[in-house]
């Protein structure tokens, strides 16, 4: 079994790391304070959509860390480690107790959940103190995310501190309609629902970051631009991204880009008829959308267009493209569940 490096990109008293991100300071506060109280929860996780700034916080409060004397090391979930049980328990265990690492290799290899839960236990409770960053849960194996909700977290070592991250703000994704077996929407709701029950376990604590709000928007985008922004570009930022920090980046890179962000007498703005940027293929947003495949990224597509609709859109989407309408709906539940739509309550009780 092939295991990607446990990439321990911090040590003791580590360079900075990113930038501290615009409108957090309270949240990093808070996580640095929960992380520095050897009596204080054991895991300490960080919650938000998709564009949150999740890794950019943790990084802060990485740097925090390693400022503090903290030894700080990372493990990295990427797309594909879903399918691969055990992984992240594997990977763990082999960045807190380095003396077993074949016995660790072995018991994952025969995906021996009970040999695996044992060294689990064992290296989270060693009494040297580490703070472990987990980046993108929801890309980790269930496997290993349950046996990590099976633990007793107020057994850990109190050297041993988890700091972990999540798309999503709570809930894990209805995917009714879609749910087969093996298969990926399958898996995103166990890693859902089992990371529901982790930030909800005794000795953990979840941080929810929200999205940013008009002032702390202003103080993004004058950050971005060495510029104050003029009334209409705040504006037209809002409409566009409704204060998703991933989302502003986006458009005003793709702004940038076109060179359509004019600075005249230290304010910045742009023409009141200037197009929305298209995202390129490897922006995070488009990535995940891809992920999905089709249906859903032809129902996107119809959305794009027809969103203003409200609750008739499924409708007219299936009509148009030659889905069904539980096909159309059960592709916008995923769209939700991935974090790439939001849907709100319609006029009639119902979702739009």
């Amino acid at each position: 079994m092939t295991v990607p490096s446990g990439n321990p990109w911090l040590v003791r008293g580590g360079t900075a790391v990113g930038d501290c991100p615009v409108g957090r300071e309270r949240e990093l506060d808070e996580g640095h304070g929960l992380l520095t109280d050897r009596g204080g929860p054991r895991l300490v996780l960080v919650r938000g959509e998709r564009g949150s700034g999740r890794t950019v916080f943790m990084n802060t409060i990485a740097q925090r860390m390693c400022g503090d004397g903290e030894l700080v090391r990372s493990v990295s979930c990427v797309p594909g480690d879903g399918a691969r049980p055990f992984l992240l328990a594997l990977r763990l265990v082999m960045v807190l107790e380095e003396r077993r690492p074949a016995e660790a290799l072995r018991a994952a290899g025969r995906r021996d959940g009970a040999v695996m839960a044992a060294l689990l236990r064992a290296a989270l409770a060693r009494a040297a103190s580490v703070v472990v960053v987990l980046d993108d849960l929801q890309y980790a194996d269930p496997e290993s995310l349950a046996l990590l909700g099976g633990t007793d977290l107020t057994g850990v070592s109190s050297g041993v501190r988890l700091l972990a991250s999540v798309v999503g703000c709570g809930g894990s994704a209805s995917s009714a309609g879609r749910v087969v077996e093996g298969s990926q929407v399958l898996r995103r709701d166990r890693v859902g629902g089992t990371v529901d029950e982790l930030a909800a376990a005794q000795g953990a604590r979840a941080i929810v970051l929200t999205r940013l709000g008009v002032e702390q928007t202003v103080a993004m985008v004058a950050g971005r631009l060495g510029a104050t922004p003029d009334t209409g570009l705040v504006r037209r930022v809002r409409a566009l991204t409704h204060g998703l920090p991933g989302a502003v980046d986006a458009l005003l890179t793709g702004w940038t880009r076109q060179g359509v962000i004019k600075v005249a007498d230290g304010h910045a703005f742009v023409g009141a008829r200037t197009p929305t940027p298209v995202l390129p293929d490897g922006d995070r947003f488009m990535w995940a959308l891809d992920a999905l495949g089709e249906p859903c990224r032809t129902v996107a597509g119809a959305l794009s267009v027809l969103w203003p609709l409200g609750a008739r859109v499924v409708m007219l989407i299936a009509g148009s493209v030659g889905l069904s309408v539980s096909e159309v709906r059960a592709a916008v539940r995923d769209l939700a569940g991935a974090g790439i739509v939001e849907e709100l309550p319609g006029t009639d009780g119902g979702t739009a």
